[in-house]
């Protein structure tokens, strides 16, 4: 879309004695969308522009850091005014730019965003009279929006950090420019033939080099989360921050901020390696040319050109007993194919055409969020199943060797439907086990030597609405959300999708027809299932009650099979990551090397339980003078020398008075007095302590998975909230005299209240069967 100069006004700031240097022009252009008319000139109000960071935080990790623009101008006519009332926050471009030649020739675009609606303020009164105005740099714009292509298409297959960030950053319609700034390499970086003079490539970018599975992107139903969503899943994990500077955005590793971490420097240990990334194409690597030794530490005196005013305040920062960080590995990857691909016959690639004519059945759209792509099977039948039905199905096939044949799983089948002209989708799902097939039908699974006449039905999700006594399909997409049963020893694991139920009055000039699009599946392991892991830094005799942090992408042990979760982060070469290292890291060096090596999660513990078990001081002050990399500025005070390197944790700039009002935390890197680490699994039952081979892996835990049908029922009654008490006479397998016969019991409470009890004598040792379904 085309935006338009509609506003614009000038103002130049005014430097404190000493600052050091001539003032600087600032120019505020507003750009209206589809605007082709005259440029108004407006006047600068008495605070012509104030920029803040949106909101405080005390927690110098924090992934994202938006920044709010409010400007105040002089207005004559109401007219005047009437432009910067908005719809939306996408109709209203404003460029921030500044000129420090004072030529009025020399502008550089300093911030740019988007005005926000309902943010304009007028005063009633003689004119001219002031209109105050805010606007968003464009980060929290993206809360609403689903991280999506150019093409408004899901991300798909394994994408790299760099490029998921890219692609949230485009959808803020400003720019996809990034500057980054990590430089933490996976081992399979720093091993030998990898390195360079004993250092990682200058060029070689961790945010490139690591790829993350694209379904990590979409929700439990499915559907794809937000941008912002997007890019926290991204940072957090790495300790990263974005914010927006010079009208590009900037993404850095808070660690390295403060120095320290570019080897490739042989000068200064104070800077850190940052890279572009303006290639058109997202996904493509930094460009080679512009990597730059960057150094953000600024520092601050009573004197110098950076003033710090009279009356700052300096102290610790309270302290925690402990931290807890946690890692969701995620839910396990839907095996499921896509629509995306078909064949010759326009069959979906891994599906199987069930008695459709090749006519009434294809695939369509473009496949973005609007028009998905989706299977679209023509006609309408009635809701019963045999080996005539119309349908198209795939089949999963597990080992022997698999959890999934081993253990009882419970499947949930998730996507969206359209109906045309019927009246509901119709499911079905088959699996194969060792003794014959089952049908889940009427809420549970039924074994085909079982089956009944009346049990050879479909699943059916209804979409319609009664008018006049007429059931009508509804408009629009619903959603498939088919709970199946926990079962063990699946060989196969068989869906079909079938032509839709029909109307019992169709119209006949509209074809009847059913659209699939977005088929998935969730499994869920009963018993024990390594949910994620967690580590817990706690002084002695102390406790931790929550998690600090909770991080969604990280290190999956091969124990917890990598490959099969969604959270799990890759190298570039598709290997799951492992260890994390400097890049001058020597892996080989006896004593040290891989030993050497952390994960992510390990490294996020002890870096935010140094920040926060240990006192860090702190200062609030007003500044005076230039802060040249914002939000992101490292600040060093003269005569503070325990303040040491600080970040800013908040910050206000009055442009015009060249006045900063911040909040700024030492940055902790000695690392010696950390209470030790305790490392557990997180599972559905709780936590368990992690134990670890020689070489430092992850050992599983014995695994307690339920596959005895009697202990699953007890389980899932008490998931249920009904807690039983079942007891059992112990006896003899077979027949048993009738002198002492076995006995079982069961209460059922909620609470305690007793709601039931079942008491019952039997001949036979007791084996009960799993229950179809509570």
């Amino acid at each position: 879309m085309a935006y338009g100069l509609r506003y614009r006004y000038e103002f130049q700031d005014w430097p404190k004695t000493g600052a050091g240097r001539q003032p600087y022009l600032y120019r505020v252009s507003f750009l209206a969308r589809d605007y082709t008319g005259a440029v108004t000139t407006v006047l600068p109000g008495k605070r012509p522009l104030f920029i803040e960071t949106d909101g405080s935080a005390s927690n110098v990790f924090r992934p994202i850091i938006a920044q709010k623009f409010t400007f105040q101008l002089m207005c004559e006519d109401s007219w005047e005014a009437s432009g910067f009332y908005v719809e939306t926050d996408r109709d209203l471009l404003v460029q921030i730019e500044v000129d420090k030649t004072y030529s009025g020739n020399s502008y550089t675009l300093l911030r740019q965003g988007w005005v926000l609606p309902s943010d304009l303020k007028e005063s009633y009164q003689k004119k001219p009279y002031p209109v105050e105005i805010s606007a968003a740099c464009g980060l929290s714009t993206l809360k609403g929006r689903p991280i999506l292509d150019a093409d408004g298409k899901r991300l798909a297959g394994k994408v790299s950090l760099s490029h998921v960030l890219r692609t949230a950053l485009a959808r803020t319609d400003l720019t996809s420019h990034l500057i980054s700034g990590f430089n933490l390499y996976e081992v399979t970086d720093v091993s030998a033939g990898q390195t360079v003079n004993g250092k990682v490539p200058v060029g070689k970018d961790p945010l490139t080099q690591t790829t993350l599975n694209a379904e990590i992107l979409l929700d439990d139903n499915g559907n794809p989360i937000s941008c912002y969503d997007a890019i926290i899943y991204c940072l957090s994990t790495m300790e990263g921050v974005l914010a927006q500077l010079d009208g590009r955005w900037w993404a850095l590793r808070v660690p390295e901020m403060i120095g320290k971490w570019d080897v490739w420097n042989t000068v200064s240990v104070d800077t850190i390696r940052t890279r572009g990334h303006y290639s058109v194409y997202l996904f493509d690597p930094p460009v080679d040319a512009l990597d730059q030794a960057v150094n953000l530490t600024t520092q601050a005196s009573f004197t110098g050109s950076l003033k710090v005013e009279d009356g700052a305040q300096i102290f610790l920062r309270s302290i925690k007993p402990g931290v807890r960080i946690e890692q969701d590995f995620g839910r396990n990857l839907g095996q499921i194919p896509g629509f995306d691909n078909v064949d010759s016959t326009g069959l979906p690639v891994g599906w199987v055409n069930n008695n459709i004519v090749q006519t009434s059945r294809y695939v369509t759209g473009a496949g973005t969020e609007k028009d998905p792509k989706r299977l679209v099977i023509l006609g309408g039948t009635d809701h019963r199943i045999d080996n005539g039905s119309f349908s198209v199905s795939t089949r999963i096939n597990y080992p022997t060797d698999s959890k999934e044949y081993n253990y009882y799983f419970k499947r949930t089948i998730t996507g969206q439907f359209r109906l045309t002209n019927t009246r509901a989708a119709k499911l079905w799902a088959i699996v194969a086990r060792d003794d014959e097939p089952y049908l889940f039908t009427g809420g549970q699974w039924v074994a085909f030597s079982k089956l009944k006449k009346a049990d050879s039905v479909g699943t059916l999700t209804y979409n319609t609405y009664t008018v006049s006594g007429h059931v009508k399909a509804k408009p629009g997409w619903a959603s498939i959300n088919l709970e199946l049963p926990a079962i063990d020893r699946v060989k196969s694991f068989i869906l079909y999708l079938g032509m839709a139920e029909a109307l019992d009055e169709e119209d006949p000039a509209i074809q009847p027809m059913i659209e699939y699009a977005h088929i998935g599946m969730l499994t869920d392991q009963e018993g024990l299932n390594l949910d994620g892991t967690q580590q817990t830094i706690v002084r002695p005799n102390e406790l931790v009650n929550q998690a600090m942090l909770g991080i969604k992408l990280g290190d999956v042990p091969a124990v917890a099979q990598p490959d099969r979760r969604v959270g799990t982060l890759f190298h570039k070469n598709d290997n799951p990551t492992r260890l994390w290292f400097k890049a001058d890291a020597d892996v080989a060096a006896p004593g040290h090397g891989i030993a050497e090596g952390k994960t992510l999660l390990s490294i996020l513990a002890q870096d935010y339980a140094l920040q926060n078990m240990f006192p860090a001081k702190s200062l609030d002050a007003t500044l005076f003078g230039d802060l040249p990399f914002g939000p992101l500025t490292v600040l060093a005070v003269d005569d503070m020398p325990d303040l040491g390197k600080a970040l800013l944790t908040s910050w206000e700039w009055t442009v015009d008075d060249c006045e900063h009002g911040i909040s700024a935390v030492r940055l902790l890197t000695e690392k010696t007095g950390l209470p030790p680490v305790v490392k557990e699994w997180k599972t559905p039952d709780g936590p368990i302590l992690m134990n670890e081979g020689d070489d430092g892996s992850p050992v599983a835990p014995p695994d307690k998975a339920i596959t005895n049908p009697t202990d699953l029922f007890l389980k899932q009654l008490k998931q249920f909230g009904l807690p039983p008490t079942i007891g059992v006479v112990p006896t003899q397998p077979g027949f048993t005299p009738l002198t002492s016969k076995p006995v079982i019991g069961a209460n059922v409470l909620r609470g305690d209240v007793l709601l039931g009890s079942v008491w019952a004598k039997l001949r036979k040792l007791v084996n009960l069967p799993l229950p179809p379904q509570l």
